[in-house]
């Protein structure tokens, strides 16, 4: 049997149960790369993939992760605001011009929407925080990944990431209720879908499973990158 260790690609066919297809959104991005009418387009080249229409689509803005780590001001969080609509806007503006699409298997969602739907979500947070503290590969795989982004070693920017990791970790575990009038909660897999690579420290807390939760996602080790079409099984990924 050949080593498929780092060895990548992209999906051939997402399974036929009830699915979600996840696509957070980054504020920094939201009107450029990640801008509205380009997901339209992305949507559209998973067509191929699809064996029966019974996948629902979640947006999932991080308005409330930006803002929170940026210490922004009133002004910045209403252009948040003024961002999302804008981005959802132009999104369904695009789909509606297209009648082979239902609009209610596409949702959006923020993040703190996403915070008030897990209970014990401080707590957990919490925990992440001493982990990063207490290991040691943890902790220089987020420094590792705040250098990449050219950003400095700062608290703000260690607990952005933290937090963005453990609200993957919980989407993909099916920790989180996603609200989709489409597929109403009936999800058997839920796939994260991202322009780009994943971070090393994403993928180290994944691999080993830090929380120690179980689900019957088949892709609760996955992140799909939209740029190189590519899924990453991080079972397979030598960091």
């Amino acid at each position: 049997m050949s080593n498929l260790t780092n060895q990548f690609f992209d999906i051939t066919r997402l399974p036929i149960s009830e699915g979600l297809l996840i696509f957070p959104i980054s504020m920094s991005r939201i009107s450029n790369s990640q801008m509205g009418s380009k997901y339209f387009k992305i949507i559209e080249s998973f067509n191929v993939k699809i064996n029966r229409a019974t996948i629902g689509v979640s947006f999932i803005y991080t308005d409330a992760l930006y803002s929170k780590y940026s210490f922004s001001s009133i002004s910045s969080k209403n252009k948040y605001i003024d961002l999302m609509l804008s981005h959802k806007n132009l999104f369904m503006k695009t789909l509606r011009k297209n009648s082979t699409y239902v609009e209610s298997a596409f949702s959006f969602t923020t993040w703190s929407q996403l915070i008030l739907e897990t209970t014990n979500f401080l707590d957990l947070f919490s925990k992440i925080q001493k982990l990063y503290h207490l290991d040691k590969d943890f902790n220089n795989y987020v420094a590792e990944d705040i250098k990449r982004s050219k950003k400095t070693l700062t608290k703000n920017n260690i607990d952005f990431i933290l937090e963005e990791i453990l609200m993957v970790y919980l989407l993909i575990n099916e920790e989180i209720y996603i609200h989709n009038k489409f597929i109403s909660g009936r999800d058997k897999w839920r796939l994260l879908c991202y322009l780009g690579k994943p971070n090393k420290s994403m993928i180290y807390f994944i691999q080993k499973n830090i929380l120690k939760l179980t689900c019957a996602n088949i892709y609760n080790s996955s992140f799909y990158d939209l740029s190189e079409k590519k899924l990453y099984n991080f079972d397979n990924f030598d960091l």
